[in-house]
């Protein structure tokens, strides 16, 4: 049985009374869609052609107001736009028809896909910014969602402003919906109607089905390294339909899921326990479902309705959200509809907290890197982004952990490549720095054989593979280097201006020679003892003066010969010399000077007055002291040579002036039992050190 009414429509400012068949359905999570068939009369009071006039409606607003004959109930009031047009003529070609379909104006809302940010921004100013963009079709929405927290970081990618508030809705369990006249989203005041069995409410059935209702969320708050998982809790106040129900699938579904969550979190604990619970509730009210079919044109998504029977007696079946409804209306006035809904007490928006569209790994340009908590992180801007940034986001590093691992931060400006966890946009992290056009390696080598590391002030690590040439070189900016030479097995470091050793004990092992060269002074200061040990021969060499000097005793001892010798003048001077020998002491001069302030006093059992017969058995007359070999190109000293290698002769003088020629013989003894006799000789250097002219080969 149907309900008598009379429909107005209005398309554009034109009233129309007259149609053939009106459909209207609504819907609590989607758009509303209409569809209008109209005769030939409608096109004719237009006054223009059959195609004109139909393409006249397309993007039009349009009104519909249906209204019961008999006062009682409200109406129903739609307002929406008209997008599809479609005109005709039926085959017996005289009569035209023209259905007109459209959409509730949230159709604006769900263009093409689009990309933006939200950086601290609540819920609210999120979708007030999404509202703007359909303007002005969409009025004045009525904008207060329960969740009141501001969001750290929130991404709309590639989806358009209608599936990103569809998405923001399911994830927070806020209500999005269009009731016919306006938009609201968040919280609202139901109307409640009361519908009663064969008065206006013609049949209704209630569904009770069980559904898995036992989701554990697990998550992970880096920030503390620490793993997070939701507790299920009771729904809370419920009907009896709901509670027997939920009694029964938790009988059946006794063992908790396991279900890893990837969503961005500011204060992951708190998150995870608030989307556990809009899951929960979202499930618990999808298991009661009522249908039912009435009379009561104005009964809108969102409103109340109570189900009610008085055959013997008043009987509540309870009230329920309206979630869609399907009206139908003819030309003469025929109406009616059908409906479904969920339990008032435990009505939550039906869908799942939503899943972010994929985004995937895309450049990005670091704008800071001084990252508070100490973590490494940094912020970037994606390239599609005008303004803001990323929160701190963490990178990937060849190696970490608590005090140890790889420390490389990009610098701001630079270009990095951003990947996302589980493809989420809202959980990026670095993957590392890459170069484009403007930003190139300096170290790029057709063969591949360099690798390096350069900071921003051009510190550099050089590692060269190249064939022959392999070395480790560090330079800083101020040319400090250190050269680790393979091809040669040697290292070099390099100061333009101090280099400072400090260690509470050093060793230094040198396998052959040890060469220190000083363009100025050296110094060594030692606060206890010096020891200088040297197998064979120690020799000290200077310019000009050499001074030993010492607070207390100073010793000079030798197993054979002490030769102290100055070439003009030796003086000994103290407060008491003391000069003795074991068995002979001869002083002897050209000229000798015994003198002394007070008295000379000589003692000895036997004394001559005139010299003691014979020479003076120690003279300073030129000698050679020493004379060892050097290899053929002069590197290091050596001992012996074999035949067929060749070697340099050096000779140590001592009492010869620089520039007089030292001649030796060598004696050459084979082992036939033959000699050979080679005279060598060579020029004294300013040290006494004279060079053999002759390299002396070893024949066999």
């Amino acid at each position: 049985m149907s309900l008598h009414t009379t429909t107005t429509i209005s398309i554009d400012g034109h009233e129309f009374r007259q149609f053939h068949r009106l459909t209207l359905e609504q819907t609590i999570d989607g758009h509303h869609t209409f569809e209008l068939l109209i005769g030939y009369d409608w096109l004719v009071s237009l006054g223009k052609g059959l195609f004109t006039a139909s393409r006249k409606f397309l993007g039009k607003e349009i009104s519909i107001l249906v209204s019961p004959v008999e006062k009682g109930d409200e109406p129903l009031t739609f307002n929406g736009l008209v997008t599809a047009v479609n005109t005709g003529k039926e085959n017996d070609g005289t009569h035209g028809f023209c259905v007109i379909s459209g959409c509730s104006p949230t159709i604006v809302l769900d263009g093409e896909p689009h990309i933006q940010a939200f950086e601290r921004q609540s819920l609210s100013e999120m979708v007030q910014t999404c509202f703007r963009n359909g303007n002005p079709y969409i009025g004045r929405p009525t904008v207060s969602p329960a969740f009141t927290g501001v969001l750290p970081y929130t991404v709309q990618y590639k989806e358009s402003h209608y599936a990103f508030l569809q998405r923001m809705a399911g994830r927070y369990g806020e209500w999005f919906f269009y009731d016919g006249q306006k938009i609201v989203f968040g919280t609202y005041t139901p109307r409640k109607i009361k519908l009663t069995h064969q008065t206006n409410l013609v049949s209704f059935d209630l569904q009770l089905k069980v559904l898995p209702n036992n989701r554990q969320f697990h998550g992970y708050e880096y920030s503390q390294d620490s793993s997070l998982q939701s507790a299920v809790k009771a729904v809370g106040r419920m009907n009896g339909y709901t509670e027997e129900v939920a009694g029964i699938s938790k009988k059946l579904y006794s063992k908790p899921s396991l279900y890893k969550n990837d969503q961005g979190y500011d204060d992951a604990k708190v998150q995870l326990e608030q989307l556990s619970d809009v899951h929960q509730q979202s499930r618990q009210a999808q298991q009661v479902q009522l249908r039912a079919a009435s009379k009561h044109p104005g009964i809108r998504v969102g409103d109340t309705v109570s189900i009610l029977e008085s055959q013997y007696g008043i009987e509540d079946h309870g009230s329920f959200t309206v979630t869609s409804i399907r009206h139908q209306c003819t030309g003469n006035g025929q109406y009616s509809n059908q409906l479904t809904g969920i339990p008032e007490d435990i009505a939550r928006p039906q869908r799942q907290p939503g899943i972010p569209p994929v985004c995937e790994a895309q450049s990005a340009v670091v704008v800071d890197n001084n990252d508070p908590a100490g973590l490494g992180r940094i912020r970037v801007r994606f390239r599609w982004q005008q303004q803001g940034a990323t929160p701190w986001i963490r990178q990937i590093a060849p190696h970490g952990g608590g005090q140890k691992g790889v420390y490389f931060i990009p610098e701001t400006g630079e270009e990095v490549w951003v990947d996302f966890e589980g493809g989420n946009p809202e959980l990026p992290f670095a993957l590392g720095a890459v170069y484009n056009g403007n930003a190139k390696s300096d170290f790029a080598d057709a063969e591949n054989n360099i690798k390096a590391i350069k900071t921003r002030s051009g510190h550099v690590i050089r590692l060269d593979d190249t064939n022959g040439k392999e070395s480790i070189t560090i330079t800083d900016k101020n040319n400090n280097i250190i050269v680790l030479d393979t091809s040669t097995s040697s290292i070099t470091i390099t100061a333009p201006e101090t280099m400072t050793l400090n260690a509470k004990n050093m060793k230094i092992n040198v396998e052959n020679n040890l060469e220190t060269r000083v363009g100025n002074n050296s110094t060594l200061h030692v606060e206890n003892n010096i020891s200088t040990i040297a197998k064979n021969k120690i020799d000290y060499q200077a310019g000009h003066d050499f001074a030993l000097g010492t607070a207390r005793n100073f010793y000079v001892n030798s197993n054979a010969v002490v030769d102290i010798f100055g070439k003009k003048q030796i003086i000994q001077y103290g407060e008491k010399i003391d000069m003795g020998a074991a068995q002979n002491m001869h002083l002897h001069g050209q000229q000798t000077l015994v003198s002394a302030k007070d008295k000379i006093e000589y003692k000895a059992p036997e004394m001559n007055k005139v010299p003691n017969k014979g020479g003076f058995t120690y003279t300073k007359e030129p000698a050679i002291v020493d004379v060892f070999w050097m290899d053929g190109d002069m590197a290091r000293e050596i001992g012996s040579i074999k035949p067929g290698e060749k070697a340099s002769i050096y000779v140590q003088t001592r009492n010869v002036d620089a520039g007089e020629t030292v001649k030796i013989t060598l004696l050459e003894s084979f082992t036939d039992g033959s000699e050979n006799e080679k005279q060598l000789e060579g020029t004294v250097d300013e040290q006494g050190l004279a060079q053999m002219k002759e390299v002396y080969e070893m024949k066999h």
